[in-house]
């Protein structure tokens, strides 16, 4: 699996104008390491005979182990593997400021410890809510002119107003 780079096109072998020293014309293929193999000295090189292996591989060369796969190393053509043992997903807990060793949780504990956090930041949410919204009534108590207290105390608001003087209208 090597990628031509450089030119898009190729380069016509009679073109005049191509100069492989000039590094501003560098063509090159690009190869994976991933996607080659080492060949024995002596090994003919060409063409490799179709096998079931290459056939399940849709003729993509086949890496044999996980362990020659490398970091960097480029695109890995094709892998076959056989999953032994599917376990079920953990999570690990980390408490912080705490000496006790990480917890690990099933997806229902993990769920569960998910649901109870929500609950308390919802909680601590609304007392802070709550406490600010108790300041702020209690300021706007303090600076309410006295007929705007009257009238908020009062048990028919409307008949209240309609009692108010001009004066007292406006300052409402």
């Amino acid at each position: 699996s090597a990628i031509m780079a450089g030119a898009d096109d190729g380069i016509d072998p009679l073109d005049d104008g191509y100069d492989a020293a000039d590094p501003a014309c560098k063509i090159g293929f690009i190869v994976s390491a991933n996607s080659t193999r080492l060949a024995k000295w002596n090994a003919k090189l060409g063409f490799v005979r179709m096998t079931a292996r290459h056939q399940q591989a849709k003729g993509k060369l086949c890496v044999k182990r996980l362990n020659d796969v490398m970091v960097g190393g480029g695109s890995i053509p094709a892998i076959v593997l056989n999953m032994v043992k599917v376990f079920p997903r953990q999570h690990l807990e980390k408490v912080e400021g705490s000496n006790a060793a990480p917890a690990i949780l099933s997806d229902a504990e993990e769920e569960a410890r998910r649901q109870d956090f929500e609950k308390r930041r919802l909680n601590a949410m609304e007392k802070v809510s709550d406490q600010i919204q108790q300041e702020v009534e209690a300021d706007v108590d303090e600076m309410a002119p006295e007929a705007w207290r009257a009238l908020t105390k009062s048990l028919c608001p409307e008949e209240f107003y309609e009692g108010l003087s001009g004066d007292g209208r406006a300052e409402v």
